[in-house]
């Protein structure tokens, strides 16, 4: 799964030391100091002590090796079937199967088994590679190498957007006639403004650091215009902005019982990780980036990695109720903003019919992450058709 590779002793221990702080991060293959080999050994080396102690869910599976290089796509499923337990048996391995059968096969077993609700986060138009035939609500597992990071993972404390109570989905239909998925939720908002998608914020590279300060600028200038017209309902729009822009992910990491790294004043947070990058482009010198932005440990640079994380193929938007937050990269004015009920986030839906539509994926919209949309006068909840 990792191949052969050779490091040095001192190259194992500083990225052992950053393993367990990124865990979970797709930027961590883009961080200079880590070895990508050693981080795959170690994640399997993790995934094989879980193991050892309980029976394995698919999805923390899934998530946990979907970088991994795979010759035949069925296998970023069939790969893992023995590490799950016995409640996944039912699930056989049939590489007579077409990819689009095995993904969507296996989508529908895991809302069987009662993970689909979470399943939604991995899945919808912004999660499309190689397998194009599949619903919208079906993973393809083929292209998490280069999706945002999942947002109920951006953080240690999980969201809490539909509330604590249970989740209702189903499957309708078969392969030849086309599969549907049956979730219980809210349509809440929709999305009125949007910027142009973030790319990936590389410290190595000039044009990389220009391109993410024009995308701050753009969103800036959206979110200005929208405060000065009064139109977000905020009591400090500055204060929530700040917080929008790293999905929420203030709190630190957990070692020794205490927190690290944690972002107190996220306002200041912000400009001074804007004007980290603005000093090194006007310096016009990338070594510095190495030993200021990443080898740093101020808050402005913490700031600066979180809104990488979160920011990366998705798009700063603004709702018509007068919210922000971040959508996928294929986000359109007008598409839905949907509430399940149980969902730890709201998705980003794209109406079809009636009562029908598509998944574009999951979302991040500040002040309704923790149950907040539930309290709301037109919070009724309805069964929805995804196709």
């Amino acid at each position: 799964m990792y191949g052969d590779f050779d490091f040095e002793l001192t190259q194992f221990a500083l990225s052992s030391g950053l393993f367990t702080r990124f865990f979970y991060l797709r930027e961590v293959k883009s961080e200079w100091r880590i070895h990508p080999g050693i981080f795959s050994m170690l994640r399997i080396l993790y995934m094989c002590t879980w193991y050892r102690k309980s029976a394995l869910k698919p999805l923390p599976v899934l998530e946990s090796t979907h970088y991994f290089e795979i010759s035949n796509l069925k296998d970023k499923i069939f790969a893992i079937l023995g590490l799950l337990d016995a409640t996944d048996e039912a699930f056989k391995p049939d590489y007579s199967l077409p990819v689009d059968q095995v993904y969507q096969d296996f989508a529908a077993h895991i809302v069987h088994t009662g993970d689909g609700i979470n399943m939604l986060s991995f899945a919808g138009l912004q999660y499309r590679a190689s397998v194009q035939n599949i619903a919208s609500w079906v993973p393809d597992w083929s292209a998490t190498r280069t999706a945002p990071n999942a947002m109920m993972i951006l953080r240690n404390l999980p969201f809490q957007a539909g509330g604590s109570s249970e989740s209702y989905t189903d499957v309708m239909g078969d392969n030849q006639n086309g599969r549907t998925m049956v979730v219980q939720g809210s349509l809440v908002d929709a999305i009125t403004s949007l910027s142009s998608s973030c790319g990936v914020f590389d410290p190595n590279d000039t044009d990389s650091l220009k391109l993410f300060l024009e995308w701050n600028e753009s969103v800036r200038y959206m979110f200005q215009e929208a405060a000065s017209a009064q139109t977000l309902r905020y009591d400090s729009c500055i204060d929530a902005f700040c917080r929008s822009l790293l999905a929420g992910n203030l709190e630190g990491y957990p070692i020794d019982d205490q927190r690290h790294e944690m972002i107190t004043y996220p306002v200041r947070g912000n400009k001074d990780a804007i004007a980290s990058v603005e000093a090194v482009l006007n310096e016009d010198a990338i070594a510095s980036v190495k030993a200021g932005l990443v080898m740093n440990s101020t808050e402005a640079v913490i700031y600066l990695a979180r809104m990488n994380g979160a920011c990366t193929a998705r798009r700063f938007s603004i709702t018509e109720k007068g919210f922000m937050g971040l959508v996928p990269n294929c986000a359109e004015v007008g598409d839905r903003i949907f509430i399940p009920v149980g969902s730890k986030v709201p998705l980003v839906l794209r109406a079809k019919n009636d009562n029908t539509f598509l998944l574009v994926g999951e979302t991040y919209i500040h002040g309704i992450m923790d149950g907040e949309a539930l309290k709301f006068p037109d919070f009724c909840p309805e069964k929805i058709v995804l196709i």
